[in-house]
């Protein structure tokens, strides 16, 4: 059922699913913003003014832009789950086991709705752990160790290891993909 509580292992790949997707939907996003104004640069020219002839063939050219790259774009999604489906498929077969695909979970608004909350909250603890690391790194500097009195506390420290790592990476692909738009 898709509705029970997952064990921790999946539960962090599934927040790191979601981290991947929210990266591609903000690149996708900045490629749109992009898009449109590359488009008024190239078409709007200063002050001149425009009949409505005009203006309605600019913007059936700009819509038809737009939906070329968001089917682009959408089909890329639609690759890419499909290819961790396989993933999943080829580790299942692995172990001799066959996994089916629901897809009526994929519209279940009370699933989306988790998944949606899920996201929030992978993005506040995003925040709450570059929060935690600039301050221990600024204990550190200040010559104090942090306290490892617990090994929940050593668990925390390696999970926003793990966190800040995930985040170099998603920012070194931002730094990537802004290179590329730049050549």
């Amino acid at each position: 059922d898709a509705r029970r509580q997952l064990n921790g292992h999946h539960t962090e790949m599934a927040m790191k699913y979601i981290r991947f997707s929210t990266l591609q939907r903000k690149e996708q996003l900045k490629e749109l913003v992009a898009a449109v104004s590359d488009y008024k640069e190239t078409r709007l020219i200063g002050d001149e003014t425009y009949s409505t002839d005009e203006v309605s063939e600019m913007l059936d050219s700009l819509s038809e832009t737009l939906r070329a790259d968001l089917s682009r774009n959408l089909q890329r999604v639609s690759h890419s789950n499909v290819v961790l489906l396989r993933q999943l498929f080829a580790q299942a077969e692995d172990t001799d086991n066959n996994l089916t695909v629901d897809t009526s979970y994929l519209e279940d608004e009370m699933l989306l709705s988790l998944v949606a909350k899920m996201e929030e909250e992978s993005e506040k603890k995003k925040h709450d752990t570059l929060a935690t690391a600039t301050a221990q790194t600024a204990s550190l500097k200040a010559g104090q160790l942090p306290s490892l009195d617990s090994r929940k506390e050593a668990d925390a420290l390696l999970s926003g290891n793990a966190q800040l790592k995930a985040r170099l990476i998603e920012l070194q692909q931002e730094l990537v993909n802004v290179n590329r738009e730049k050549t």
